[in-house]
Protein backbone atom coordinates (compact mmCIF):
# COMPACT_ATOMS: atom_id res chain seq x y z
CA UNK A 1 0.00 0.00 0.00
CA UNK A 2 2.82 2.41 0.86
CA UNK A 3 4.58 1.67 -2.45
CA UNK A 4 1.33 2.18 -4.39
CA UNK A 5 0.91 5.62 -2.78
CA UNK A 6 4.50 6.51 -3.64
CA UNK A 7 3.96 5.47 -7.25
CA UNK A 8 0.74 7.47 -7.49
CA UNK A 9 2.53 10.52 -6.09
CA UNK A 10 5.34 10.10 -8.62
CA UNK A 11 2.79 9.92 -11.46
CA UNK A 12 1.34 13.22 -10.30
CA UNK A 13 4.79 14.81 -10.34
CA UNK A 14 5.46 13.49 -13.85
CA UNK A 15 2.17 14.91 -15.12
CA UNK A 16 3.05 18.27 -13.63
CA UNK A 17 6.52 18.24 -15.22
CA UNK A 18 5.46 17.00 -18.68
CA UNK A 19 2.14 18.77 -19.01
CA UNK A 20 -0.59 17.42 -21.28
CA UNK A 21 1.70 14.77 -22.81
CA UNK A 22 1.67 12.88 -19.51
CA UNK A 23 -2.02 13.24 -18.65
CA UNK A 24 -2.63 9.57 -19.53
CA UNK A 25 -1.13 6.62 -17.69
CA UNK A 26 -0.88 4.84 -21.07
CA UNK A 27 2.88 5.40 -21.18
CA UNK A 28 3.59 5.48 -17.45
CA UNK A 29 6.56 3.45 -16.24
CA UNK A 30 6.39 4.44 -12.60
CA UNK A 31 7.77 1.59 -10.51
CA UNK A 32 9.30 -0.09 -13.59
CA UNK A 33 12.96 -0.66 -14.42
CA UNK A 34 14.55 -1.02 -17.86
CA UNK A 35 18.01 -2.28 -18.71
CA UNK A 36 19.35 -0.69 -21.89
CA UNK A 37 22.34 -2.49 -23.38
CA UNK A 38 24.43 -0.14 -25.52
CA UNK A 39 22.46 2.64 -23.86
CA UNK A 40 25.01 5.46 -23.78
CA UNK A 41 24.50 7.02 -27.22
CA UNK A 42 22.14 7.17 -30.16
CA UNK A 43 18.97 5.08 -30.05
CA UNK A 44 19.79 3.32 -26.78
CA UNK A 45 20.40 6.56 -24.94
CA UNK A 46 17.25 8.14 -26.36
CA UNK A 47 15.19 5.14 -25.24
CA UNK A 48 16.65 5.28 -21.74
CA UNK A 49 15.95 9.01 -21.50
CA UNK A 50 12.34 8.62 -22.60
CA UNK A 51 11.73 5.70 -20.28
CA UNK A 52 12.94 7.78 -17.32
CA UNK A 53 10.94 10.83 -18.44
CA UNK A 54 7.86 8.61 -18.27
CA UNK A 55 8.55 7.72 -14.66
CA UNK A 56 10.73 4.62 -14.91
CA UNK A 57 14.23 3.73 -13.79
CA UNK A 58 16.93 2.89 -16.32
CA UNK A 59 20.24 1.04 -16.16
CA UNK A 60 22.44 1.97 -19.12
CA UNK A 61 25.15 -0.51 -20.10
CA UNK A 62 28.30 0.03 -22.15
CA UNK A 63 31.92 -1.08 -22.20
CA UNK A 64 33.10 2.56 -22.16
CA UNK A 65 33.31 3.93 -18.61
CA UNK A 66 33.37 7.58 -19.67
CA UNK A 67 30.28 7.15 -21.85
CA UNK A 68 28.43 5.42 -19.03
CA UNK A 69 29.21 8.28 -16.65
CA UNK A 70 28.18 10.89 -19.22
CA UNK A 71 24.91 9.11 -20.00
CA UNK A 72 23.94 8.75 -16.34
CA UNK A 73 24.68 12.43 -15.78
CA UNK A 74 22.62 13.42 -18.84
CA UNK A 75 19.61 11.29 -17.91
CA UNK A 76 19.82 12.39 -14.28
CA UNK A 77 17.55 10.98 -11.62
CA UNK A 78 16.53 7.33 -11.66
CA UNK A 79 19.45 6.38 -13.89
CA UNK A 80 22.27 3.97 -13.10
CA UNK A 81 25.21 2.81 -15.17
CA UNK A 82 27.08 -0.46 -15.62
CA UNK A 83 30.44 -0.86 -17.37
CA UNK A 84 30.26 -4.23 -19.12
CA UNK A 85 31.55 -5.68 -22.38
CA UNK A 86 28.32 -7.02 -23.82
CA UNK A 87 30.11 -9.55 -26.01
CA UNK A 88 31.66 -11.35 -23.02
CA UNK A 89 29.36 -14.03 -21.63
CA UNK A 90 30.74 -14.05 -18.09
CA UNK A 91 30.40 -10.28 -17.79
CA UNK A 92 26.83 -10.30 -19.12
CA UNK A 93 25.79 -13.09 -16.76
CA UNK A 94 27.28 -11.24 -13.79
CA UNK A 95 25.59 -7.99 -14.88
CA UNK A 96 22.09 -9.41 -14.67
CA UNK A 97 22.85 -11.24 -11.45
CA UNK A 98 23.82 -7.87 -9.94
CA UNK A 99 20.76 -6.06 -11.26
CA UNK A 100 18.29 -8.71 -10.18
CA UNK A 101 14.61 -8.37 -11.11
CA UNK A 102 13.59 -5.79 -13.69
CA UNK A 103 10.81 -5.19 -16.23
CA UNK A 104 12.07 -4.40 -19.71
CA UNK A 105 15.22 -5.19 -21.67
CA UNK A 106 16.20 -2.96 -24.59
CA UNK A 107 19.19 -4.31 -26.50
CA UNK A 108 20.62 -1.74 -28.85
CA UNK A 109 24.05 -2.02 -30.45
CA UNK A 110 26.34 -0.57 -33.06
CA UNK A 111 27.80 -2.77 -35.74
CA UNK A 112 30.67 -0.76 -37.18
CA UNK A 113 31.51 -0.24 -40.83
CA UNK A 114 31.35 -3.19 -43.24
CA UNK A 115 34.09 -4.01 -45.69
CA UNK A 116 33.11 -5.09 -49.23
CA UNK A 117 32.40 -8.82 -48.91
CA UNK A 118 35.16 -10.04 -51.22
CA UNK A 119 37.71 -7.81 -49.50
CA UNK A 120 36.85 -8.96 -45.98
CA UNK A 121 38.95 -11.38 -43.96
CA UNK A 122 37.44 -14.05 -41.77
CA UNK A 123 37.84 -11.77 -38.77
CA UNK A 124 36.17 -8.91 -40.67
CA UNK A 125 33.22 -11.20 -41.28
CA UNK A 126 33.06 -12.52 -37.72
CA UNK A 127 33.57 -9.28 -35.76
CA UNK A 128 30.33 -7.47 -36.63
CA UNK A 129 28.30 -10.50 -35.55
CA UNK A 130 29.77 -10.26 -32.07
CA UNK A 131 29.07 -6.53 -31.83
CA UNK A 132 25.43 -6.77 -32.83
CA UNK A 133 23.88 -10.26 -32.98
CA UNK A 134 25.95 -11.90 -30.24
CA UNK A 135 25.59 -8.89 -27.92
CA UNK A 136 21.79 -8.91 -28.23
CA UNK A 137 21.55 -12.70 -27.96
CA UNK A 138 23.62 -12.72 -24.76
CA UNK A 139 21.55 -9.91 -23.28
CA UNK A 140 18.35 -11.83 -23.96
CA UNK A 141 19.80 -15.12 -22.71
CA UNK A 142 20.90 -13.80 -19.32
CA UNK A 143 18.37 -10.99 -18.94
CA UNK A 144 15.21 -13.01 -19.58
CA UNK A 145 15.36 -15.09 -16.36
CA UNK A 146 15.28 -11.87 -14.34
CA UNK A 147 12.27 -10.28 -16.05
CA UNK A 148 9.22 -9.74 -13.90
CA UNK A 149 5.73 -10.77 -15.00
CA UNK A 150 4.56 -8.57 -17.86
CA UNK A 151 8.14 -7.93 -18.94
CA UNK A 152 9.45 -7.54 -22.45
CA UNK A 153 12.54 -7.66 -24.63
CA UNK A 154 13.08 -5.27 -27.52
CA UNK A 155 15.87 -5.94 -30.01
CA UNK A 156 17.21 -3.60 -32.70
CA UNK A 157 17.84 -4.69 -36.29
CA UNK A 158 17.95 -2.47 -39.39
CA UNK A 159 16.23 -1.82 -42.70
CA UNK A 160 18.93 -3.48 -44.78
CA UNK A 161 17.94 -6.77 -43.18
CA UNK A 162 14.93 -6.57 -45.50
CA UNK A 163 16.32 -4.43 -48.32
CA UNK A 164 20.10 -4.75 -48.72
CA UNK A 165 22.09 -2.26 -50.75
CA UNK A 166 25.45 -2.81 -52.41
CA UNK A 167 28.18 -3.16 -49.81
CA UNK A 168 25.86 -4.06 -46.93
CA UNK A 169 25.90 -7.86 -47.13
CA UNK A 170 27.14 -8.26 -43.57
CA UNK A 171 24.60 -5.80 -42.21
CA UNK A 172 21.80 -7.49 -44.14
CA UNK A 173 22.70 -10.91 -42.76
CA UNK A 174 23.12 -9.72 -39.17
CA UNK A 175 19.92 -7.67 -39.09
CA UNK A 176 17.91 -10.52 -40.62
CA UNK A 177 19.36 -12.83 -37.95
CA UNK A 178 18.36 -10.42 -35.16
CA UNK A 179 14.82 -10.38 -36.54
CA UNK A 180 14.75 -14.17 -36.62
CA UNK A 181 16.05 -14.22 -33.06
CA UNK A 182 13.21 -11.95 -31.95
CA UNK A 183 10.55 -14.14 -33.56
CA UNK A 184 12.04 -17.31 -32.12
CA UNK A 185 12.34 -15.85 -28.64
CA UNK A 186 8.76 -14.58 -28.75
CA UNK A 187 7.68 -18.21 -29.09
CA UNK A 188 10.24 -19.80 -26.77
CA UNK A 189 10.08 -17.27 -23.94
CA UNK A 190 6.33 -16.60 -23.92
CA UNK A 191 4.59 -15.07 -22.06
CA UNK A 192 7.59 -12.69 -22.07
CA UNK A 193 6.98 -10.43 -25.06
CA UNK A 194 9.79 -10.04 -27.60
CA UNK A 195 9.74 -7.53 -30.44
CA UNK A 196 12.25 -5.98 -32.80
CA UNK A 197 12.56 -2.40 -34.05
CA UNK A 198 14.12 -1.92 -37.48
CA UNK A 199 15.51 1.59 -38.01
CA UNK A 200 16.52 2.99 -41.36
CA UNK A 201 18.69 6.07 -41.87
CA UNK A 202 18.95 7.54 -38.37
CA UNK A 203 21.26 10.45 -37.54
CA UNK A 204 23.25 8.97 -34.66
CA UNK A 205 26.93 9.05 -33.60
CA UNK A 206 27.35 5.74 -35.47
CA UNK A 207 27.53 7.82 -38.65
CA UNK A 208 30.94 9.07 -37.50
CA UNK A 209 32.30 5.60 -38.34
CA UNK A 210 30.87 5.68 -41.85
CA UNK A 211 31.83 9.27 -42.60
CA UNK A 212 34.41 10.69 -40.12
CA UNK A 213 34.57 14.07 -41.81
CA UNK A 214 31.63 16.27 -40.66
CA UNK A 215 31.12 17.77 -44.12
CA UNK A 216 31.10 14.36 -45.76
CA UNK A 217 28.67 13.09 -43.12
CA UNK A 218 26.33 16.03 -43.64
CA UNK A 219 26.44 15.52 -47.41
CA UNK A 220 25.61 11.81 -47.11
CA UNK A 221 22.69 12.49 -44.79
CA UNK A 222 21.41 15.23 -47.08
CA UNK A 223 21.58 12.87 -50.05
CA UNK A 224 19.58 10.28 -48.14
CA UNK A 225 16.78 12.76 -47.49
CA UNK A 226 15.97 13.04 -51.18
CA UNK A 227 15.57 9.26 -51.43
CA UNK A 228 13.05 8.89 -48.62
CA UNK A 229 9.32 9.51 -48.74
CA UNK A 230 9.44 11.72 -45.65
CA UNK A 231 12.20 13.91 -47.10
CA UNK A 232 14.08 13.58 -43.82
CA UNK A 233 16.45 11.26 -42.02
CA UNK A 234 15.34 9.92 -38.68
CA UNK A 235 16.38 11.02 -35.21
CA UNK A 236 17.12 8.78 -32.25
CA UNK A 237 14.15 10.06 -30.25
CA UNK A 238 11.80 9.05 -33.08
CA UNK A 239 12.99 5.45 -32.80
CA UNK A 240 12.79 5.67 -29.01
CA UNK A 241 9.08 6.48 -29.24
CA UNK A 242 8.48 3.27 -31.18
CA UNK A 243 10.47 1.27 -28.63
CA UNK A 244 8.29 2.71 -25.88
CA UNK A 245 5.16 1.80 -27.85
CA UNK A 246 6.43 -1.77 -28.28
CA UNK A 247 7.14 -2.34 -24.61
CA UNK A 248 3.86 -0.68 -23.60
CA UNK A 249 1.56 -2.91 -25.64
CA UNK A 250 0.69 -6.05 -23.67
CA UNK A 251 -0.83 -7.77 -26.74
CA UNK A 252 2.18 -7.26 -29.02
CA UNK A 253 4.89 -9.88 -29.41
CA UNK A 254 6.91 -11.32 -32.28
CA UNK A 255 6.37 -8.07 -34.18
CA UNK A 256 8.75 -5.96 -36.24
CA UNK A 257 8.41 -2.17 -36.17
CA UNK A 258 9.78 -0.33 -39.23
CA UNK A 259 11.12 3.21 -38.66
CA UNK A 260 12.65 4.13 -41.99
CA UNK A 261 10.99 7.11 -43.67
CA UNK A 262 9.38 4.84 -46.26
CA UNK A 263 12.70 3.33 -47.41
CA UNK A 264 11.13 -0.03 -48.22
CA UNK A 265 8.77 1.61 -50.71
CA UNK A 266 11.34 3.37 -52.87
Amino acid sequence: MVQEKRNAFRRCLIRREMGSEAQSDFYSFVGKKAVVVAGTSGIGLAAAQLFVQLGGEAVVVSSNRDKVAAAVKLIGRRAEGEVVDGTQEDQVRALFDRIGSFDHLIASSGRGRDKPFLQASGEDLRGPWEKKYWLQALAARYGAPHLRAGGSITLISGTNGTKPSKGTTQAAAINAAVEGLARGLAVELSPIRVNVVSPGAIDTPLWEQFAPDPKERAAKLEALKSKLLTGTVGQSDEVARIIIAAISSPFTTGAKFEVNGGALLV
